[in-house]
């Protein structure tokens, strides 16, 4: 949610309908209607954004959505992408580094384990 409101911040006026349909999403999974936030957040990736951040937490909430809704083979597949979004930000090293992390918004909770997990497989790999 905070990319949302950060990207609102800067210019509210030009508001895309990546994150209108994005915003609605979030919110119908905030308040617990998973199958419509998934519809809705599935609609935002149709839409598409150039932002990666905002990508990025469109698949952490759709993996959450469809966690919530016992899709847990979908949702590890959005948390997948999730955690290649915050790789190439390099946002993985600092979120596990973090120890401050809210649980709103959700994008921070679902990359932090996202990358421990990462960070724990490349260990046991290794």
């Amino acid at each position: 949610m905070a990319a949302f409101a950060s990207g609102v911040a800067q210019d509210p006026k030009s508001l895309h309908p990546f994150m209108v349909v994005s915003l609605v999403g979030q919110e119908l999974l905030a308040h617990g209607f998973y199958a419509a936030a998934a519809e809705a957040l599935e609609a935002a990736l149709q839409i598409g954004t150039c932002s990666l951040k905002m990508r990025g937490s469109i698949f952490s909430a759709l993996s959450a959505a469809y966690w919530s809704l016992g899709y847990a083979e979908k949702s590890l597949d959005y948390m997948k992408q999730d955690l290649d979004v915050a790789r190439t930000l390099g946002e993985c090293q600092s979120l596990i580094q973090s120890n401050h992390v809210s649980i709103r918004p959700v994008i921070s909770v679902r990359r932090a384990l996202s990358c421990r997990l990462h960070q724990f497989l490349v260990n046991i790999r290794s």
